[in-house]
């Protein structure tokens, strides 16, 4: 497995209309390990990998759905009869897709990168003493997918 998977990351993600902070594992995997040195170089053989290690929140995961319905021109109350789910969550899910658009987002997960970002989630962070320090060898500013 160690051959196989070069880089591994866990890394705090959070939605961007807000919420909890969330785990997700991001990985490299390289195939090419695996066969003999010929084909080391072989880019088709490595990809990039993404596992949340949570449950998603009801609005993304009725998010693609909802869209697409209200887009064809259906009311909040008929698409939330189709889905099985509230006004509310249709609601939701509708809010969310606006704010990606907004900032031009394909995924409604954003990455942590700051202690500005999870002030309101952790009580350490308010504590005038604490500084946000990543490991060394990462930045605030870059993150893997980036």
């Amino acid at each position: 497995m160690r051959k196989v998977v070069s880089d591994f990351w866990v890394l705090p993600y959070k939605l961007v209309d807000g919420g909890r902070v969330q785990p997700r594992l991001i990985f490299k995997v390289s195939l090419a390990a695996l066969l003999n040195e010929s084909h080391a170089e072989v880019p088709i053989l490595e990809f990039d990998g993404s596992v949340d290690m949570f449950k998603p929140p009801h609005r993304v995961v009725i998010l693609e759905d909802a869209v697409a319905m209200v887009e064809a021109g259906m009311t909040h109350a008929v698409v939330a009869n189709k889905l099985a789910v509230t006004k509310a969550e249709v609601g939701y899910a509708m809010k969310l897709h606006r704010l990606m658009l907004a900032n031009e987002l394909n995924s409604p997960w954003v990455p942590i990168i700051s202690a500005d970002q999870v002030r309101e989630n952790f009580k350490r962070v308010r504590n005038p003493r604490f500084r946000f320090l990543p490991l060394e060898g990462s930045e605030t500013t870059k993150h893997p997918q980036d």
